[in-house]
């Protein structure tokens, strides 16, 4: 930081990417340094270090560090960071001044960070709580302090993990990545991701504890919501008088329901894992069936692909099929999945019933998804809405059923790109991972990511098209409040008294601020 640059001499873009101990420190403390560092790069802190720089002028500048493993948002470690001032900086009554600046300056970046960050003495005891924790668990900081955390605010089913995680911390060793509940005022859980760090003194001391946390409750309701419609989907499955077979990038089934089980003869656990073309296909038909999975595999649709399985008592099996991409949560394709009925199945009123019975199943597993689920007719009038599209964009079924899609609920500047994304999968080719703003009923911006996907009719006719989105709102936030607290860490960073280095993995210097330039 700018510290870092004014003890040393050396500006930021001189130190950048130079190797901190074999260029900037002295031969005879190099194999002390290096130790230290590679303690702190294993999870061990290294408090009140002392080991002399080399500065521009090539002069020694004595230093007094403590090292402390540096972690990326998964809590992996990915170098090391630096803090302390010059030995030979102000002391008295110039020093005191400088540290209360620094720690008024550390405790406005604590209170608008966009993390819960609590704190705990050495007793286990609240001594720190940001604004974001008090929003998150409903308790402000003055009815928080002195409390004891783990009794208070954690169930009793998870105190021993939680107070086994504040004790080793206590010790000097950190946990990363450590999940566990707070119990609100409301009395409502909030499942909250932290980081356990030793929190030391001035003098490297261990005083207490620091934790910063992620506030994981609504990920973890969505991950019960998509086992759930995942156990739905499972049951529409395996309740349709329809064949499903699915197979992964390799050929092999991965997708096997009941009906397929009843007019093939083999049991799931049978052909899991099997390769469908060279296993379950007429030879006389594998080189068209392969052609038709390998083109859906690149995301082209094929509609009414009929072909012959072989059954298990050798009995030939013509089924009429429709072959798409089945994709994963980022839209990346990961196999095939083919739905159609038995050629020789049941047809007039009989067929008829069961295909109104698909279609209630199918409406209520779309009206219940978590995710906004939209469609448009070949005019690209709104034919599909969902409830959680009501809920995000603010128009109700009734009000958005019939409308333009691009020219009411699309703002001007993305009409283009939207009308494309749209008018490609009316001609049957389907884009993963789009991403466009709508405009809510409230005129508010709601940022989705969108997977746009052909529809067809029984008979493979394409009649419009299937969105279905995933609001980004709050991730586009979180980001651009990282890049401002980044932005504010880099201020502190460089308004600091102390000189700050850092270094990567492999010993690389990757921080150094104006007072290490300076010395």
């Amino acid at each position: 930081n700018h510290k870092a640059a004014e003890i040393m001499g050396y500006k930021r873009d001189e130190v950048m990417g130079c190797k901190l101990v074999e260029e900037l420190i002295s031969p005879d403390h190099r194999v002390q340094a290096q130790g230290a560092l590679n303690d702190a790069l294993q999870g061990h802190e290294m408090a009140r270090f002392e080991f002399p720089l080399v500065s521009k002028s090539d002069e020694r500048v004595d230093v007094l560090l403590n090292a402390a493993a540096y972690r990326d948002a998964n809590g992996d470690i990915t170098g090391v960071v630096s803090v302390r001032q010059d030995v030979m900086e102000s002391t008295g009554e110039e020093g005191e001044l400088n540290r209360v600046a620094q720690e008024e300056d550390l405790r406005l970046l604590i209170d608008n960070a966009s993390k819960p960050i609590f704190g705990i003495d050495k007793e286990g005891n609240v001594n720190e709580w940001n604004l974001k924790a008090a929003e998150i668990v409903g308790y402000s900081f003055d009815e928080a302090m002195g409390r004891d955390f783990v009794e208070e605010f954690i169930s009793p089913a998870f105190r021993v993990q939680t107070k086994g995680a504040l004790d080793n911390a206590l010790q000097g060793r950190d946990t990363a990545n450590f999940e566990f509940p707070l119990f609100a005022k409301s009395q409502a859980r909030v499942d909250v991701l932290l980081n356990v760090t030793t929190r030391r003194d001035a003098n490297g001391d261990i005083t207490g504890v620091v934790v910063v946390g992620k506030d994981i409750t609504d990920l973890n309701k969505a991950d019960l919501e998509q086992n759930r419609l995942a156990e739905n989907l499972r049951l529409l499955s395996d309740t349709t008088i329809a064949p499903i077979i699915g197979i992964d990038r390799q050929g092999r089934v991965s997708e096997w329901n009941h009906k397929a089980a009843e007019i093939m003869g083999y049991k799931r656990d049978e052909v899991m894992g099997c390769k469908l073309v060279e296993e379950l296909i007429s030879p006389d038909h594998r080189v068209q069936a392969q052609g038709a999975l390998n083109d859906a595999l690149q995301g082209h649709e094929m509609a009414r692909f009929e072909f012959p399985l072989v059954s298990k008592s050798d009995e030939r099996v013509d089924v009429l099929l429709n072959a798409a991409a089945y994709r994963d949560a980022n839209g990346d394709i990961t196999g095939v999945v083919s739905v159609r009925q038995d050629v020789m199945e049941s047809t007039g009123e009989e067929g008829e019933l069961n295909r109104v019975a698909q279609e209630e199943d199918l409406r209520l597993l779309i009206d219940n998804a978590s995710k906004p689920i939209f469609g448009i007719d070949k005019e690209g009038n709104v034919n599909e809405w969902n409830l959680k599209a009501a809920e995000i964009v603010g128009y109700s079924f009734d009000e958005a059923m019939g409308r333009d899609f691009v020219e009411e609920f699309i703002s001007p500047a993305f009409r283009v790109q939207t009308k494309g994304a749209l008018d490609n999968a009316l001609q049957g080719r389907d884009t993963a991972n789009f991403e466009f703003p709508l405009f809510a009923k409230s005129q508010a911006r709601v940022d989705v990511l969108l997977n746009v996907t052909t529809r067809r009719d029984a008979n493979g006719d394409i009649t419009g098209v299937v969105v279905v989105g995933k609001d980004i709102t709050d991730l586009n936030k979180a980001d651009l409040e990282q890049n401002r607290l980044a932005e504010n860490l880099r201020l502190l960073s460089d308004t600091t008294i102390a000189p700050i280095i850092g270094i990567d993995r492999q010993g690389r210097v990757s921080e150094w601020n104006h007072k290490a330039a300076e010395i």
